[in-house]
C-alpha cells in the first residue's frame, strides 16, 4: 500500500531542507568573514575602508539567509499540510509551524517596541530551536507511524538511532545559540558571539544532512 500524499508532501519538506542548508552555509561564511575581520582588527589592525567593505559584504550576506528561510517555511507548510492527508502527526507538525511563526511574530512586534528585548529574544530563541526540534521529530514520528502500518519495523528501528543522534546534536546547537547571552558586554563578547553562531551554524548543517537523506529515502518508500 502507498501513501502518495506522504510521499509527496515529505518530498516537499526535502526541499524546504534544501533551502536552510543553502541558508546555513551562508551563515557559516558569514562568520567566518566576521571571524576574519574580528581577529584582523586585533593581530594587525585593518584599514577603515577595508572593514567597511567587509561589514557590507557581511550584510547582505545576512539578507539571503532569512530569504531562503522565509521560503523554506512556506514549502515546509505545503508539504505538512500534503502530508497530513495520510498521517495525522504531520498535521500537529503543521499546526505547531503556525503557532511558532504567531509567537514570532509577537516576539518581532515587542523587540521593535524594545519590551524585554533582551530576556525575550533569548527565550525566543531556544522556544523556536526547541519548536523546530519538535517539529522535525513529529515528521519522523508521522513517517515512522507509516512505515509500522506496512511492516517495515528494521527501517523503524533504524531510524530510530538517527533521531537520538539528531535530538542530541540539535540541542547542542541551542545550547550554542544562547551562550553569548550569558556575557553580556564584555570585551571578548564579539568574538564569542561570532564563534557560537559558527558552532552553531555547523550543528544545524549537521542536523539537516542527516535529516535530508532520511526524507528521501522515506519519500521513496512511501511512494
Amino acid at each position: 500500500m502507498g501513501y502518495i500524499h506522504a510521499s509527496a508532501g515529505l518530498k516537499k519538506i526535502r526541499h524546504a531542507v534544501m533551502l536552510d542548508i543553502a541558508a546555513f552555509g551562508i551563515i557559516v561564511l558569514m562568520a567566518a568573514l566576521m571571524l576574519f575581520i574580528e581577529f584582523k582588527k586585533r593581530l594587525s589592525g585593518m584599514p577603515a575602508e577595508m572593514e567597511g567593505t567587509l561589514l557590507v559584504i557581511a550584510f547582505f550576506m545576512t539578507l539571503a539567509p532569512i530569504v531562503l528561510m522565509l521560503l523554506s517555511l512556506f514549502v515546509q507548510l505545503r508539504g505538512l499540510r500534503l502530508a497530513a492527508k495520510d498521517e495525522a502527526s504531520f498535521k500537529i507538525a503543521y499546526i505547531l509551524n503556525l503557532i511558532v511563526i504567531a509567537a514570532s511574530g509577537v516576539t518581532s512586534f515587542l523587540s521593535m517596541r524594545n519590551i524585554g528585548t533582551d530576556i525575550l529574544g533569548s527565550v525566543s530563541n531556544v522556544i523556536s530551536e526547541i519548536s523546530q526540534m519538535v517539529v522535525m521529530m513529529l515528521v519522523f514520528r508521522g513517517a515512522l507511524n507509516l512505515f509500522s502500518k506496512e511492516g517495515q519495523t528494521d527501517y523503524v528501528k533504524q531510524t530510530k538511532t538517527t533521531i537520538a543522534l539528531i535530538v542530541v546534536v540539535y540541542l547542542l546547537s541551542t545550547v550554542t545559540s544562547v551562550i553569548p547571552n550569558f556575557f553580556g558586554k564584555t570585551g571578548g563578547s564579539g568574538l564569542i558571539s561570532i564563534l557560537c553562531q559558527l558552532g552553531s551554524a555547523v550543528l544545524h548543517l549537521i542536523v539537516l544532512n542527516s535529516y535530508i537523506g532520511f526524507l528521501g529515502e522515506a519519500s521513496k518508500k512511501l511512494g
